[in-house]
């Protein structure tokens, strides 16, 4: 998810310690399965293939997630928006060496594709 983590476990014995370690990295990896946009195989990167050409059905936590996100764009007048990713990447933000400026028009481009108002 273009994030790090840290767990800490307090446990009663080594045994019970490796269980909830092991518990914490499954539900890191469920999450990573649905909402990461680094791996072309999760939930979200599903959604975004296909959602601006035909209406997309999801599981209840993922919709759940996406409608808490997009009030949280309403409420911050937009300050928050989870629909920024193609201006983002337009901009060189996901890339690994020094971004490029875009061509003016693929930024207009991004930037219309970008904001849920």
């Amino acid at each position: 998810m273009g994030t790090s983590f840290e767990v800490y476990v307090y446990a009663p014995d080594r045994e019970r310690a490796s269980e909830l370690f092991e518990a914490a990295f499954d539900e890191i990896e469920r999450v990573e399965q649905a909402l990461s946009n680094y791996r072309a195989s999760s939930e979200l990167s599903r959604i975004n293939g296909i959602a601006a050409d035909a209406p997309v059905v999801t599981d209840p936590e993922v919709f759940a997630l996406l409608e808490r996100a997009l009030d949280y764009s309403r409420q911050s007048d937009g300050a928050f928006d989870v629909t920024v990713g193609k201006l983002m990447k337009a901009w060189g933000f996901f890339a690994a060496r020094v971004a490029i400026r875009p061509m003016m028009n693929w930024r207009a481009c991004a930037s219309r594709q970008a904001g849920s108002g």
